[in-house]
């Protein structure tokens, strides 16, 4: 692809190329764009719908898979090739920081820990009534909808899960006025909800 851009005076592929660095670095990207600097077969496609797609998606090999049998082999291995260099820089970040996969994991599962006692804390002492709604309604896109389960009297119920941004966006309707020193870090965060590192799972 990077051949082909440089050597042609299309403007399009040049941009084919920019959304394939946006992809590696984590953003999204419109594959109505993205199919400007496919081939003449391809680049009159054009999506009903906004379709736009990320590397950090929890069903973007889904989302690949269904590409594939719209922008051909060539252009969907451009893609997959993208998501292969992705996966590794994430891996090797990981591992460079925690120095091992289980590592990051015991550390991730500790900052939610902290996180969600943060939280509730928050929650009890300015959004009392608002405790139940949080914490234990099973409907909605709370904590409880984010995390998938409801523990009570120690028995684990599952139920159906919401999106990680949609429950930033909800707390975020929650605390946003609220002033406390001690969720700066929260509201920096999820005030940036696009690359929230909060309560990531």
């Amino acid at each position: 692809l990077l051949k082909k851009a440089i050597s042609s005076d299309n403007k399009s592929n040049f941009n084919q190329i920019l959304d394939i660095f946006n992809l590696i670095i984590g953003s999204k990207v419109d594959m109505n764009n993205f199919v400007l600097g496919c081939d003449d077969d391809i680049r009159d496609i054009t999506f009903k719908e906004n379709k736009k797609i990320e590397f950090d998606s929890e069903k973007i090999d889904e989302e690949i898979d269904d590409l594939s049998t719209i922008i051909g082999d060539d252009n969907i291995e451009i893609i997959r090739t993208a998501k292969e260099f992705y996966d590794r820089v994430k891996l090797n970040k990981v591992i460079g920081e925690y120095g091992s996969i289980s590592n990051s994991k015991i550390k991730a599962y500790e900052k939610h820990k902290n996180d969600l006692k943060l939280l509730k804390n928050i929650i009890k002492e300015y959004c009392p009534k608002k405790y139940n709604e949080i914490f234990r309604d099973t409907n909605g896109e709370n904590y409880v909808a984010y995390a998938g389960k409801l523990v009570i009297d120690s028995k684990k119920h599952y139920t159906p899960q919401c999106k990680r941004e949609k429950f930033y966006e909800y707390i975020w309707k929650i605390l946003k006025d609220v002033n406390d020193e001690r969720i700066k870090a929260i509201k920096v965060d999820i005030d940036k909800i696009k690359r929230i590192r909060f309560f990531k799972l």
